[in-house]
């Protein structure tokens, strides 16, 4: 059987010897040499990677010198902006059908614009939560402080880290040193004068408004405010709703922390000039006000307690009538004054050197009662103040000399009442108040911080008994604190 023969081409034919090409399948592109990138692409990883190249220095530079980082506060729409170029470029070159080029470069600039972000993000927050834990807790301290009546230190809290060098928070007599360290410095005159730290720190609106609310007071935290990298440390202004039985107010509280040397911390102040009350949101209930005019009222008794020089045959009245009967009275209820003082001045020579004992038959209870402010027992010392003890015995001593019966018209004593409102408390229908008053003693050269201790009937503070007059009545003087110049030298 013949096997089969191949078919030869036709004569005239042409074959070609070139291999076949290969049959394309259906999907395939063109291959592309070459792809421009994409502008967008190049911009927003510039302005992604410039932008954290800059947050990174800034980081290792604050590392470096131990501060703070410096608040990148608006210049972070920088990443946003980069984040958003980097976005649209990215959705360009993914429509561009393979003619773009740079989908790797808006990767890395999202990257790097989301990291800083976030970083930066969690940085602030963890500085946001220290700041308010320290700030708030200053704070919380500072108005405790103000609630005890305990003035000075709340004072010594509002001074830089400079000039509470030298000056200890407990010191016994840290009210007249802040006032003597600050009157150098700006070279005013001293506490002595009147002047000085002290009161003008009692002067300020806020203190003032905080020392009318009683030791009931509440300051409710309502965050920060608003806080801000300054050289050194940072400055925080906290927000507080401030509420008493007499007045409710806000108030935006300054606070400056600044890093220590040495490993200390950071060290904060409140800082008075930037602290301020929100006078549109304060508020007197009818108590308060009540309680305002009771104080206001108490300033006569106040001036007939301090009395007056004898003149002429005028005698001396209060804390100026040589026989001490005066100021006796004044520590009594006002119905029992006439008959007393008719009593004690039947015969008050032998009065003042008796105690009344000889005027005063089958009365021994006016006696002894005399006998007692005589010997100065409604004087005694703050249990809280800081004094050493020689000082607070040898200050009480002459301090209870002053109720002591006998000649005062060469007596160099000056009393100075404060123009902080008084503290005050109710107990047993009495509304008992702490007037702030400094005695300047030359004869015995002393300075002395005390507390004018009255008292009226609580019944003018409610609306049915607004009318009653207050019957105000003497109670004592408490020693709060005492500068005594060394034997031979003038009172500092």
């Amino acid at each position: 059987m013949a096997e089969p023969q191949e078919a030869s081409p036709a004569a005239g034919t042409v074959t070609s010897r070139l291999p076949d090409a290969p049959t394309p399948r259906l999907g395939d592109a063109p291959d592309q040499g070459y792809r421009s990138l994409s502008v967008l692409a190049l911009v927003g990883f510039g302005i992604s990677a410039l932008y954290a190249a800059s947050c990174l220095l800034l980081g290792l530079v604050a590392l470096g010198s131990r501060n703070p980082m410096s608040s990148l506060g608006g210049s972070l729409w920088i990443a946003v902006v980069g984040f958003l170029v980097c976005l649209v470029a990215r959705f360009r070159i993914a429509r561009s059908e393979g003619t773009l080029a740079g989908a790797s470069l808006t990767g890395w600039g999202l990257v790097l614009s989301l990291l800083v972000v976030t970083a930066y993000a969690a940085y602030a927050g963890a500085v946001y939560l220290a700041l308010k834990q320290q700030s708030e807790a200053y704070a919380s301290e500072w108005f405790d402080l103000l609630r005890k009546g305990q003035t000075a230190r709340a004072a010594w809290r509002t001074l830089p880290p400079s000039q509470r060098a030298g000056l200890r928070e407990d010191d016994p007599n840290l009210s007249l040193k802040l006032s003597e360290r600050i009157a150098a410095e700006m070279k005013m005159p001293g506490a002595a004068g009147g002047g000085g730290l002290l009161n003008h720190f009692l002067q300020q609106d806020l203190i003032r408004a905080i020392s009318v609310g009683g030791k009931e007071i509440t300051f409710e935290p309502n965050g920060i405010k608003s806080w801000d990298h300054k050289p050194g440390g940072y400055r925080v202004v906290l927000s507080y709703r401030i509420t008493s039985v007499a007045s409710s107010f806000d108030a935006n509280i300054a606070l400056d922390g600044s890093d220590g040397s040495g490993g200390e911390g950071r060290q904060w102040m409140i800082d008075l000039k930037a602290t301020s009350l929100d006078k549109t949101s304060f508020r007197l209930t009818e108590f308060g006000q009540a309680l305002m005019d009771l104080i206001r009222s108490s300033l006569g008794f106040v001036g007939e307690w301090q009395g007056k020089e004898p003149k002429g045959k005028e005698p001396g009245t209060g804390m100026r009538d040589p026989s001490g009967i005066s100021v006796h009275l004044l520590t009594l209820p006002v119905e029992q004054r006439k008959s007393v003082g008719v009593l004690l001045r039947e015969r008050p020579a032998l009065g003042a050197v008796a105690g009344g004992v000889a005027c005063c038959q089958g009365r021994p209870e006016v006696a002894a009662d005399f006998l007692r402010t005589c010997r100065g027992d409604c004087v005694e010392a703050d249990p809280d103040s800081l004094m050493d003890e020689q000082t607070r015995e040898q200050t009480l001593k002459e301090m209870r000399g002053y109720f002591a019966p006998g000649p005062r018209e060469q007596r160099k004593l000056e009393f100075k009442l404060g123009k902080s409102h008084p503290k005050w408390e109710i107990k047993n229908d009495v509304i008992r108040f702490s007037f702030e008053n400094a005695i300047e003693d030359k004869d015995h050269l002393f300075r002395a911080d005390v507390a004018l201790i009255l008292e009226a009937d609580a019944a003018t503070l409610r609306p049915e008994t607004r009318n009653a007059p207050p019957r105000w009545r003497f109670v004592g003087l408490k020693l709060l604190g005492a500068e005594r110049a060394p034997p031979g030298h003038p009172r500092p």
